[in-house]
């Protein structure tokens, strides 16, 4: 049952003392494994079981792959330009071709051993020398993923990744769940009102001037000292990328701070 104008969002907020997908599939007990939701104006359907799944990301993968237009991802996200929230069109098909032939392949996986080697070397060292003392092991995990990611993405010596990583974890809890211009985007004026605008705005410069910082960086060291592909981070990759005359869609400065945003992102979390 839905209420007027608010839909289902006050079951919504009666599942929001336990984790969201917990709660989701206790209300699909009742409702079934495939439930309409109405959250403000916005209609969403909830799939929870393995069949009602592959129908909707397999067998009628198409049908279901626009993505809806967040506002946390409109003010920090450059206009809905990276992987997650961007319209399914070639520009789109290219940038995944891109990742998943030039930053996911195994030759690119394989590059950086010596670096992953390197910094679980790092973690064993520091937790052996904290013998007979007490340890908080998942936040050291979090430190070495978290410098594997950083030195993987922007190199061994780039100015600026620290802050880029640490303005991303900032902005999670602004860019997570929905907002008032999510459930009500007709209702323009709302978006003054939203409590996460000023920090996302401010999220967004951070990240803006942190990696255009780093992409001005390594284009000065390419252009220096020239480029090998078997010593290359990610911004190097997609910066040759760039340069490649054999693309169908030109890839701007922006369309790589996306690609970089939403990559590391993903990582920041867990």
């Amino acid at each position: 049952m839905k209420l007027p104008i608010i839909g289902n969002l006050l079951q919504l907020a009666s599942i929001g003392s336990v984790l969201p997908h917990v709660g989701l599939n206790n209300l699909s007990k009742t409702y079934g494994p495939i439930m309409h939701l109405q959250l403000g104006e916005g209609s969403a359907i909830v799939v929870s079981s393995p069949e009602a799944a592959e129908q909707v990301l397999k067998k009628n993968e198409l049908v279901f792959a626009q993505r809806p237009n967040f506002y946390a991802n409109e003010v920090a996200g450059y206009g809905h330009s990276g992987l997650f929230f961007a319209p399914n069109d070639d520009s789109w098909r290219q940038s995944r071709k891109i990742c998943t032939m030039e930053l996911l392949g195994a030759k690119q996986v394989r590059s950086f051993k010596s670096l992953r080697e390197e910094e679980v070397e790092k973690l064993m060292v520091s937790i052996a020398s904290s013998s007979g003392a007490s340890i908080n092991l998942s936040e050291k995990i979090l430190k070495t993923a978290n410098s594997i990611i950083s030195r993987a993405a922007f190199g061994n010596n780039c100015r600026g990744a620290d802050d880029f990583c640490q303005s991303l974890k900032d902005g999670n809890e602004f860019a997570t769940g929905f907002d008032l211009p999510d459930l009500f985007p007709s209702l323009k004026f709302l978006a003054f009102f939203s409590r996460a605008k000023p920090m996302l705005e401010r999220v967004k410069q951070r990240i803006d001037t942190c990696l255009g910082n780093i992409v001005v960086e390594h284009r000065a060291k390419r252009d220096f000292h020239g480029h090998t592909e078997g010593d290359e981070d990610i911004v190097d990759v997609l910066l040759r990328v760039q340069e490649s005359s054999d693309l169908s869609c030109p890839i701007t400065t922006t369309n790589i701070k996306a690609i970089l945003m939403v990559r590391l992102f993903t990582y920041t979390l867990f």
